[in-house]
């Protein structure tokens, strides 16, 4: 049997803090999609318009979660561009794989992120 190539999950990314400083992060892109999709269900976001209706309490909630994670220091905007980043990670580690599920949890779950406009995301 011939040997597979895989990818080990891992999605790198910058932060630039509000002093320009840029420090380099890693954390596992499966660890991630199932944080956003345990976060999601525990706050039953809505779906409008193919897209989840977002909340700011949905959006502290996962940015606390990511800290957890391994993410130092998570604002809401950079949860919100890690969940929407997830699913575009998850579609790419597909493709290194015979066997697919249809989300990480098992669930169909394709609609992404909306930040809402009337709530504040800090």
């Amino acid at each position: 049997m011939e040997a597979i190539t895989l990818d080990n999950g891992a999605l790198r990314f910058t932060l630039k803090d509000e002093n320009g400083v840029e420090t380099a992060h890693t954390i596992d892109a499966y660890l991630l999609a199932l944080t956003c999709e345990e976060t999601v269900d525990e706050h039953k976001l809505a779906i409008v318009g193919g897209q989840y209706k977002t909340t700011s309490a949905f959006i502290r909630d996962l940015a606390d979660r990511l800290v957890e994670l391994g993410v130092p220091g998570c604002t809401p905007t950079v949860a919100v561009a890690l969940w929407n980043r997830s699913g575009q990670e998850i579609e790419r580690l597909k493709k290194n794989t015979s066997t697919t599920q249809t989300s990480v949890s098992g669930t169909d779950q394709t609609p992404t992120a909306e930040t809402p406009k009337s709530e504040s995301a800090c």
